[in-house]
């Protein structure tokens, strides 16, 4: 059997993990001498917050990689529109739809939402008061 090596699903991954702020990712296998598919294959994302986020029993590095970029986003909260992502069901008030488009993780909110939503509330000026 052949495994199949998707090149894209692997870049989106790492992709995604520098997006959420990983300084550190790792994948690899815990079997050696066997079917690619019988090693064991694990992956992790070490955040600036000392959390850890890991998956394993995975039947190659992409299955690794990729389930691990899926664990992230589903339920997160998107920066850009401030809802909780998801990565199923047809888009509707209240979440962001995300989906791999190529080697990139691409947000449901790409058209309504631009830039990143800032969490401070502008000072309120007096008029003809500079800012």
């Amino acid at each position: 059997m052949t495994y199949e090596f998707d090149q894209d699903a692997v870049n989106a991954g790492l992709d995604l993990f520098h997006r959420c702020g990983a300084k550190e990712v790792q994948f690899g296998y815990l079997h050696e001498n066997v079917p690619i598919e019988q090693a064991d294959w694990y992956a992790w994302a070490q955040f600036h917050s000392g959390d850890r986020i890991m998956v394993n029993g995975k039947p190659g590095p992409v299955e690794a990689i990729e389930t691990l970029a899926r664990r992230l986003i589903n339920g997160s909260k998107c920066t850009h529109c401030l809802q909780t992502m998801t990565l199923s069901g047809a888009p509707h008030e209240g979440v962001c739809r995300w989906t791999r488009q190529g080697d990139k993780w691409q947000r449901g909110c790409i058209e309504t939402h631009t830039a990143k939503q800032l969490f401070i509330k502008p000072r309120d000026f007096a008029p003809g008061q500079a800012p």
